[in-house]
C-alpha cells in the first residue's frame, strides 16, 4: 500500500519561522549597472569602486554567497587588476595581490586588454541586519597606466541567502 501527500501551500504558524531547507536558496538580490565608470590611476592601493550590493539574512545559521562580475579595461602601462569584496572593513574574499587579471603591453603604451572579472565570497551570515558588500579594485603598473571599470560595459552582482 502506498500513500501520497499533496500540499498546495505551507503557511507559517508565526512570522519568520518559514520552511528552510538546508542548501536551498532563500532569497536572491541582483544588481546590473553600467552607470558607475571607475578609473584607477596613480598609486597601486585598494580602491573602493562604489559598487555594492546589500542583503538582509533571515537567520545567522544561513550562508551568504556574493558574486561580482566587473567589466574592466586595462589601458596604457597598467599591467594588471585585482578585485576583492569587503563587508564593513573585513575582506571576505581571497585577494592576496592584484594579479588576478594580467597582461603585459610589450610594444607601446596604447595596448588594451578588456575582460570581465569574477570575485566571490561565501560566509555564514554574521547577523540578521542588512549586510553590504563592496567591490574593491587595485591596479598594477606604472603611474601613467589606467584601469577602468564598466567603461561602456556592464558589471553584474548577485547576493544569495542559502539555507544552513
Amino acid at each position: 500500500m502506498s500513500s501520497k501527500l499533496l500540499v498546495d501551500d505551507v503557511v507559517e504558524k508565526t512570522s519568520g519561522h518559514g520552511v528552510q531547507i538546508s542548501g536551498h536558496v532563500i532569497q536572491v538580490v541582483a544588481l546590473q549597472t553600467s552607470d558607475a565608470d571607475v578609473s584607477l590611476t596613480g598609486n597601486e592601493s585598494w580602491n573602493d569602486t562604489g559598487l555594492e550590493i546589500s542583503i538582509t539574512p533571515t537567520s545567522t545559521s544561513n550562508k551568504i554567497l556574493v558574486q561580482f562580475h566587473p567589466q574592466f579595461l586595462i589601458n596604457n602601462n597598467a599591467i594588471g587588476v585585482g578585485f576583492k569584496l569587503v563587508r564593513g572593513s573585513t575582506n571576505v574574499s581571497y585577494a592576496a595581490n592584484y594579479y588576478e587579471h594580467y597582461f603585459r603591453p610589450d610594444a607601446g603604451s596604447t595596448r588594451q586588454f578588456r575582460g570581465r572579472g569574477m570575485v566571490q565570497a561565501y560566509e555564514t551570515a554574521p547577523s540578521t541586519d542588512q549586510i553590504t558588500y563592496t567591490l574593491y579594485a587595485q591596479k598594477n603598473g606604472s603611474t601613467d597606466g589606467e584601469v577602468k571599470l564598466n567603461n561602456g560595459g556592464v558589471t553584474y552582482a548577485t547576493a544569495m541567502e542559502i539555507g544552513g
